[in-house]
């Protein structure tokens, strides 16, 4: 008498294969992509502070006078303490603002800032990152 043993085929041996795959390459996935999402989470929750726009607005007693005009992207109220304009050739600092205060910025709402800048520091019509 032969004894007969019943064994799994190989193609469905290969589709298990398969399924297994798929289902580790998804969880591992999905625990990538949620880490990843935690860290943006954290980094966005300190907001965004969006220059919209620099209005030059005369001059005044050897200082240009601009309106820089800017909005917060975030949840909490900020203080800004100060704007610096930046050589965009050199990287250096050519210029920041010398307040002896704070302009408190709510979210989402547009603000413009009076930025006094002296002549000597800037050049009119020459381009700077300003932040």
């Amino acid at each position: 008498m032969k004894n007969y043993q019943k064994a799994v085929s190989p193609i469905i041996a290969l589709l298990l294969v398969l399924l297994i795959t798929i289902v580790v390459t998804l969880v591992f996935y999905l625990w990538v992509t949620g880490y990843i999402s935690s860290v943006k989470k954290s980094y966005q929750s300190y907001g965004l502070i969006k220059i919209e726009g620099i209005e030059y607005k005369g001059e005044s007693d050897g200082y240009y006078i601009y309106y820089l005009w800017i909005r917060y992207i975030g949840e909490h109220k900020i203080n800004v303490t100060g704007v610096y304009f930046i050589d965009p050739a050199t990287g250096t600092v050519v210029y920041k603002t010398q307040w002896t205060g704070t302009w408190t910025i709510k979210p989402y709402i547009p603000y413009y800032l009076w930025v006094s800048i002296p002549k000597g520091a800037v050049e009119r019509g020459k381009e700077y990152i300003v932040k």
